[in-house]
C-alpha cells in the first residue's frame, strides 16, 4: 500500500538523481582488415566493443563483448583497437564532463 508520503518521497528522490549522458563518438575510425583476416569472414559479423571513455573524451580502454563464438579473436582484437582511436564527447553528469562507458558496433562482411 502506497500512502501519499511514500510517493512524495519518491518523486523527490527521482528529482535529485543525478543526471548522466553516455559518451557519444565525434571522431570514428574504421578498421582496414588485413587480406588474411579478410578471407576468413564468410558472412556478415557483428563485433560489439564496450569503450571507456575519460572526462576529456579520450578512450582509455575498450574491450569486445560480443557473444558471437564465430568471430575471431583477431577480428575482435582489430575492432578493439580501433575504438581505441575514437573521440567522443565525453559523459555528462549534471552538466559536467564524466567518465563513462558505452558500446560502439563494428560490422564486418565478406564484400567490404
Amino acid at each position: 500500500m502506497s500512502t501519499d508520503s511514500d510517493s512524495d518521497r519518491s518523486s523527490s528522490a527521482d528529482r535529485h538523481a543525478p543526471v548522466k549522458t553516455a559518451p557519444e563518438p565525434i571522431i570514428r575510425i574504421w578498421p582496414i582488415v588485413p587480406v588474411d583476416l579478410k578471407s576468413t569472414i564468410t558472412r556478415p559479423m557483428q563485433v560489439e566493443i564496450m569503450v571507456h571513455v575519460d572526462d576529456a573524451g579520450r578512450v582509455t580502454g575498450a574491450e569486445a563483448r560480443s557473444s558471437d563464438s564465430t568471430v575471431s579473436s583477431s577480428l575482435k582484437e582489430l575492432a578493439a583497437s580501433t575504438a581505441k582511436l575514437w573521440k567522443f564527447r565525453p559523459a555528462l553528469q549534471n552538466g559536467r564532463p564524466v567518465a563513462g562507458e558505452t558500446a560502439v558496433q563494428f560490422n564486418f562482411s565478406p564484400d567490404r
